[in-house]
């Protein structure tokens, strides 16, 4: 039977001979082949069924407009001023505005006064002596702010015309006055001044519990002790007194009662010994037959 001439007949084991593009376009027809069928096996086993929807509960919600209010609150101040610079601007400017209005000669009242730390009167005075020039006019310029101070502290309370009185000291009072460190009641090491320092409390009076009652009820060996510190001192000296020599006591006593068990028990040995010599005396010994 002959075969078709446009097709070829190979035997096992023959050797077929191609050329370079043939392979190339065949091994591009099986990569096309193979990815459309990968393409293919994909989107069947993607499709899944719906999950169900699992629902939040109560503790798991949150408040819909926390979030809202935390941003307005928060938003503005950690954008426009993470660091807080413009806080510690505006704390700097105030500081700034009170010292110019103190060396002005304006009044600042004496609760704002705790937290300066120059001292502008002392340090006005110095200036005013070496300018005589502006001599004048600091002299009246102090005697318009002592005045508008007294008119301000005769509306205040007792208690704040007392702290102003103690702030208001002369810095060169403070050189009788050194800096001391003080530990306070919770443990904490300051340093105050030594006029701050406050007085030791004097140690409070012992107090010892009444002996009024029945002897019975307080047990045994209840001495009745005096309330009075002197007497009863001189109480507890006799007590130890007499304890001492009872101790004394005691041990010649132990010392006489030893001594005499030492001699019963040498009698004792004695009297054994003589019996053994009796004994041994009326033993007699048998000849052997």
């Amino acid at each position: 039977m002959a075969t078709a001439p446009d097709k070829k007949t190979f035997e096992k084991g023959a050797v077929v001979k191609t050329d370079s593009a043939s392979l190339i376009a065949f091994a591009a027809a099986v990569a096309k082949h193979d990815e459309k069928f990968q393409h293919a096996k994909g989107t069947r086993s993607g499709i899944k069924a719906p999950r169900s929807v699992k629902k939040t509960s109560v503790w798991q919600r949150t408040n819909p407009g926390l979030a809202k209010r935390v941003s307005k609150h928060d938003g503005p101040s950690t954008q426009a001023d993470p660091d807080g610079e413009g806080a510690r601007r505006a704390a700097m400017e105030r500081k700034s505005k009170m010292y110019e209005m103190l060396k002005r000669g304006e009044d600042v009242p004496d609760r704002l006064r705790e937290e300066l730390l120059v001292e502008f009167e002392y340090k006005n005075r110095g200036q005013g002596s070496s300018d005589d020039d502006s001599g004048g006019e600091d002299a009246r310029r102090y005697r318009r702010r002592d005045r508008r101070r007294s008119r301000s502290r005769s509306r205040e309370s007792d208690w704040d015309r007392d702290e102003s009185v103690a702030l208001s000291r002369d810095p060169r009072d403070y050189q009788n006055d050194p800096w001391v460190e003080h530990v306070d009641e919770f443990g904490r090491s300051r340093l105050v001044r030594q006029s701050e320092v406050p007085a030791p409390e004097p140690e409070p009076e012992p107090r010892y519990a009444p002996g009024a009652g029945e002897r019975r009820a307080h047990g045994v060996g209840f001495y009745a002790f005096s309330q009075d510190e002197d007497e009863r001192q001189r109480q507890m000296r006799e007590l130890i007194e007499m304890r001492s020599q009872t101790e004394t006591k005691r041990s010649q006593h132990r010392s006489l009662r030893d001594k005499r068990r030492e001699e019963i028990e040498a009698r004792k040995k004695l009297i054994q010994k003589k019996r053994l010599k009796s004994l041994a005396s009326t033993i007699t010994v048998e000849p052997r037959g």
